[in-house]
């Protein structure tokens, strides 16, 4: 289709030659940013192919710019092969009967994709009813709700496209076949991003770089940063301050830590409400104020650090009390930084 190998590469085509300026030393990291900006909105873009490990590779590079990453990314996208205006073969084979029937040929073909289809919506309709009724958190209920909504939007497209045949009219079906391939795009959309959810239902993000772990590891597999434990047997009052093995200068990860880190994790792929994070935030709030009340240190790089750490609680607060996930995101990045400061400074 197209999009991958028309506009992705050219717009990759010319991100691998600022990246070789950049490696060469040249100051123009914003044009490699503002260019990767642009590359990862067109992957989040409702189309028929599954761009989300090209998305996942542009973040790294994005992190990381480098001639190496790029080769990664090109391959990736260059393995993308043409799948048809849609994602459903029969919304396909529907489109090319519905082309020839309004050139003149027999409509019998149409017809009979016409139900067909109709059957594959009868049962998408059914599927996104129960999940959206029956999901495993209110994150994914309300995916597959949208789902349904698009669905909704695709028998209204389905319908212009069936007066368009009923009429002969070109421009009528040009028009109503592009409203239905958006809208089977926004389906094979909800579907990717449910599989997601339900995938990463035991995987753990890296708070250093966001790359998604297994939850059997203890470490990055990306950049080596210890991840949040997936499990918490105890509570520490000043496991908030003095941590394990780590490099010094760095956070090093405490199971209290790992407990809001992996809450905030959670929150932002939807497999944890709002209510319960709200409680996780409320509880270290109350850790905190009772470390704080034994003693955290004097001195003003101390008592920033205090600040920032609270300020950072509240960021997540405010993130899960308005349902702002890019809050929590940014929140549990400050909490990280905060609490390096306060180990460094005991």
């Amino acid at each position: 289709m197209l999009i991958c190998e028309a506009l992705l590469l050219d717009a990759l085509t010319h991100l691998e030659a600022l990246i070789e300026r950049l490696e060469e030393g040249e100051p123009i990291s914003h044009q490699v940013h503002f260019s990767l900006e642009r590359m990862i909105w067109m992957t989040d873009q409702p189309l028929a192919e599954d761009l989300s490990e090209v998305r996942t590779l542009l973040e790294g590079l994005s992190r990381e710019p480098s001639s190496h990453r790029v080769a990664r990314l090109r391959q990736a996208v260059e393995s993308l092969g043409p799948v048809g205006p849609t994602a459903s073969a029969l919304a396909n084979a529907l489109l090319d009967s519905a082309v020839t029937a309004v050139q003149g040929e027999s409509r019998e073909p149409f017809a009979g994709q016409l139900e067909a289809f109709g059957s594959e919506l009868a049962t998408l309709a059914s599927l996104f009813s129960n999940l959206g009724a029956g999901g495993p958190t209110e994150g994914f209920r309300e995916v597959a709700r949208t789902g349904g909504q698009q669905l909704e939007l695709v028998r209204a497209a389905l319908g212009k496209v069936e007066e368009a045949v009923t009429g002969s009219s070109r421009e009528g079906l040009r028009q109503a076949g592009q409203a239905l391939v958006l809208a089977m795009n926004c389906v094979a959309q909800s579907f990717r991003e449910m599989e997601r959810l339900r995938a990463l239902g035991g995987r753990v993000s890296c708070v250093q770089c966001s790359h998604s772990n297994m939850p059997d590891r203890t470490r990055c597999q990306e950049c080596g940063a210890p991840l949040p434990a997936t499990k918490v047997d105890q509570e520490v009052v000043l496991d908030i301050r003095i941590g394990g093995d780590g490099t010094s200068g760095q956070t090093q990860m405490t199971e209290n830590l790992a407990r809001i880190l992996r809450a905030c994790e959670q929150y932002c792929r939807g497999t944890l409400e709002v209510e319960a994070f709200l409680r996780e935030v409320a509880w270290l709030k109350d850790l905190f104020l009772r470390a704080q009340r034994l003693g955290l240190g004097e001195g003003e790089e101390v008592q920033q650090a205090i600040q920032e750490f609270q300020a950072a609680l509240d960021l997540l607060h405010r993130g899960g009390e308005h349902e702002e996930r890019g809050l929590v995101d940014t929140g549990r990045r400050r909490l990280w930084e905060a609490a390096g400061k306060l180990q460094a400074s005991a």
